[in-house]
């Protein structure tokens, strides 16, 4: 029930959804003049708010948590990587990394591995759908391809969830690395939660996140900082996801 509820919540929360329905109601209620016109500027100032580049950035990055340069990250012994969901059923790994490229949280770990950040690799992806821990056994063959040893790579196939990522994790690190704090590896937005989940769950981790947004680099001219972009409208409605979900399990006492 709670589960259902914050799906039909988050549903009206998202950007999108609530241009649409601002939209639908100024057809619905065009012969009330003034409803309809507001209805219409509502939708028009959420577009160029919720569509506006550096207003999204302000925001992710406040989101995120922060972040060890590369250069100053100490080895650990083992990464934590987090994968629930991010392989969707009969989607290659392949398709993902090369659509991706260094943004994946599945190139991450190379990465961290190959510089002698993360001596060992803990895959915790569960069934997801119909998958039955299948993303986990794919990434586990995706680095040994890349030329990580099997001996290094630690596999948990049942999680379904970043709670369960977290207790599954506990039980292979307290057998495997006891005593060791962990590097964490998810997507920067969805970093904050899986912190603190983890920690409620006794492990502190140092977190590494995919996809961290820096300081602004991109040389935009005036027309492109206003101007508003659907991709950044969808950038909204997964932040607001990650923040809802932060909330649910705040409330739940997950973290």
């Amino acid at each position: 029930m709670f589960v259902t509820l914050s799906r039909i919540f988050t549903f009206f929360v998202f950007p999108s959804n609530q241009i649409l329905i601002f939209l639908l109601l100024a057809l619905i209620l065009r012969k009330r003049a003034k409803t309809r016109n507001i209805c219409l500027g509502l939708a028009v100032v959420w577009l160029f708010v919720f569509g506006n580049t550096p207003i999204y950035e302000a925001a992710q990055k406040w989101w995120q948590v922060p972040q060890t340069e590369f250069s100053k990250l100490e080895p650990h012994q083992v990464a934590v990587v987090l994968g629930g969901g991010g392989l969707a059923p009969n989607q290659s790994l392949e398709s993902v990394v090369q659509k991706e490229c260094a943004r994946s949280r599945f190139v991450v770990p190379l990465l961290l591995h190959s510089q002698g950040k993360a001596e060992n690799l803990l895959i915790t992806a569960g069934s997801f759908k119909k998958s039955k821990g299948q993303e986990a056994r794919d990434l586990k063959k995706f680095y040994e391809t890349a030329g990580i040893a099997p001996s290094r790579i630690f596999l948990d196939e049942q999680a379904v969830n970043t709670h369960q990522n977290a207790l599954y994790s506990k039980e292979i690190l307290d057998k495997k690395f006891p005593q060791e704090r962990p590097l964490l590896v998810t997507n920067a937005f969805h970093m904050r939660r899986a912190l603190a989940t983890f920690k409620k769950a006794g492990i502190d981790c140092d977190p590494y996140a995919s996809d961290y947004l820096h300081g602004n680099n991109e040389h935009r001219d005036f027309m492109d900082s206003i101007m508003p972009s659907p991709k950044v409208l969808d950038e909204w409605n997964r932040l607001f996801k990650e923040m809802i979900g932060y909330i649910a399990y705040k409330v739940t006492g997950k973290l």
